[in-house]
């Protein structure tokens, strides 16, 4: 009894509803997204738009207070875009942000790890040629 995604959703009264929220919400997020400050783009998101209410989620107190200031530019920007709202409200969610890129280990070149050697054994006996040398070795074992 294999059902394929698409029957699922058309055949059940609340998947379907929730299929449509949910590409209702996709929508305005894409519109959103082109209205938006690029400053603001990436520390807000469209929440819900629940009886002509559209809910954003700022990142932070700072970007609320932002969004609140142009909340009525946004929203009329979003209704000459064929989104009926009538209002804006916005909500701080600290989630809203996008998750943290995790930095590559840095590796160093075969080069600068000659010139950090070549330097190092040019030094005086120091904290820094020390320094130096187990930042070369490092790169060696890795």
């Amino acid at each position: 009894m294999s059902h394929s995604f698409h029957e699922l959703l058309s055949n059940n009264r609340e998947l379907r509803q929730l299929a449509e929220k949910s590409q209702q919400l996709q929508k305005i997020q894409r519109l959103y997204a082109k209205i938006i400050p690029a400053t603001l783009q990436q520390f807000s998101r469209v929440m819900s738009l629940e009886n002509g209410i559209i809910t954003l989620a700022a990142s932070s107190g700072v970007v609320a207070a932002k969004l609140r200031h142009s909340s009525s530019d946004l929203l009329e920007s979003l209704q000459q875009l064929g989104i009926e709202a009538r209002q804006i409200m916005i909500k701080v969610h600290p989630d809203a942000s996008p998750p943290p890129t995790k930095n590559a280990p840095r590796e160093l070149s075969n080069i600068a790890q000659q010139e950090i050697v070549e330097l190092a054994n040019h030094l005086a006996d120091s904290p820094l040629k020390a320094s130096l040398k187990r930042l070369a070795a490092k790169r060696k074992s890795a």
